[in-house]
């Protein structure tokens, strides 16, 4: 019993390690290495997708069908300044308004997608408005993962958040059930938002 206790200990050790020679070698092999693009034609309600270089982005990659992203924000426009309003599980852990150039960072990102959605300007202000207000009331991160609560967000639950309150749903968007040593968590993955029919990629990199 010990003995097939330690194959498997190896075998998973083994896994963990090609798993993340893999993850480094992607994320190094497009690099953004200057950010100096023109980021003046994003509007309220556009989503941005990128690949991280964390320990979470690790995770996402491990467990989500569609690997390409690990993380995703809100397009606010606040005196035609564009921001990202997204929130991470860093300290203070708290939802930020990075500029793109912050949230697309060399250090932040090795890939990015943005997309827009078809609904309607009035409806896409109101989700930038919510997005901001998640922002304003300094909303923490949810290391639940519990999509029943409202005082605490992880990223696709703020963007689901942000689109609820102005009456637009995904039905088609359903948490992806996944395993850790900390148990098991309901999580919606970025990679959701690129298979829903709303959305249209507009820029990527």
């Amino acid at each position: 019993m010990k003995r097939l206790f330690f194959i498997l200990s190896c075998v998973l050790i083994l896994l963990t390690i090609v798993s993340a020679t893999v993850f480094l070698t992607l994320i190094h092999g497009g690099k953004i290495k200057q950010n100096s693009k023109d980021y003046t034609f994003l509007r309220n309600g556009d989503l941005v997708l990128r690949r991280g270089r964390s320990a979470e982005s690790f995770v996402v990659y491990l467990f989500d069908n569609n690997r390409d992203y690990s993380h995703i924000g809100v397009v606010v426009i606040e005196n035609q300044v564009p921001y990202i309003i997204h929130v991470v599980p860093d300290r203070p852990g708290l939802v930020r308004k990075d500029s793109p150039e912050a949230f697309l960072s060399y250090e932040n990102a090795s890939h990015f997608k943005i997309i827009r959605s078809d609904f309607q300007p009035l409806k896409l202000d109101f989700v930038a408005s919510s997005a901001m207000s998640f922002y304003t009331r300094h909303l923490s991160f949810d290391n639940k993962y519990d999509l029943s609560t409202d005082n605490e967000l992880y990223c696709t639950e703020l963007v689901i958040k942000a689109f609820k309150s102005s009456n637009i749903n995904f039905p088609d968007i359903s948490p992806q059930k996944i395993q850790v040593l900390l148990g098991t968590f309901a999580v919606i993955m970025p990679s959701s938002f690129l298979e829903n029919s709303h959305f249209t990629t507009i820029q990527s990199w």
